[in-house]
């Protein structure tokens, strides 16, 4: 944003926007145990904004979002932090960019999220101090041994990350 101020003013406002919703974002999400997914992916629009300042044209995203999860509930920051895991591992080392994709479906018991980002899997030890770790130590900790967190790299050199989230049984 700084580099911005004196090469494109109208791009560094909407970036101080953009952080701003961050922000706000993050100090919402200190008071509550659970948002909706609509909340979770106007986070990560804000996010997604901020990168595509920095990146343009070199980064596409590709978010589908099935409209019957977006009242489902989700630990806030959890699928920004999956989609800033993919922009750490997946675009920065890349020259050329690279394409990341969020798929979120519904499903009877809950939601299934999956982020996919260009690149290879991290020797295993980077995990226990990455924004993965802190996911899986908070979905343990949510959700027991009901939430799953897998990490899988595909013959096309990409990583995804599939995480299931069960939802609270309606009485």
């Amino acid at each position: 944003i700084r580099a911005l101020i004196d090469e494109d003013r109208l791009k560094a406002r909407e970036g101080i926007t953009r952080l701003a919703e961050l922000f706000r974002a993050s100090l919402r999400s200190s008071e509550v145990d659970s948002v909706s997914l609509r909340t979770e992916v106007q986070t990560v629009n804000a996010y997604l904004a901020l990168e595509k300042l920095r990146f343009e044209e070199r980064l596409q995203i590709r978010m589908e979002v099935d409209p019957k999860a977006m009242e489902m509930s989700i630990p806030p920051f959890v699928l920004q932090t999956l989609i800033e895991n993919a922009f750490k591992h997946g675009v920065y080392p890349q020259s050329a960019g690279g394409i990341i994709s969020c798929i979120i479906r519904a499903t009877p018991t809950g939601m299934n999220v999956s982020v996919t980002n260009p690149g290879r899997l991290p020797p295993e030890e980077k995990y226990r101090e990455s924004g993965i770790a802190n996911v899986r130590a908070r979905l343990k900790l949510i959700y027991g041994s009901e939430a799953t967190l897998t990490i899988v790299e595909d013959q096309q050199e990409r990583v995804t990350v599939n995480m299931f989230l069960p939802q609270p049984k309606q009485v």
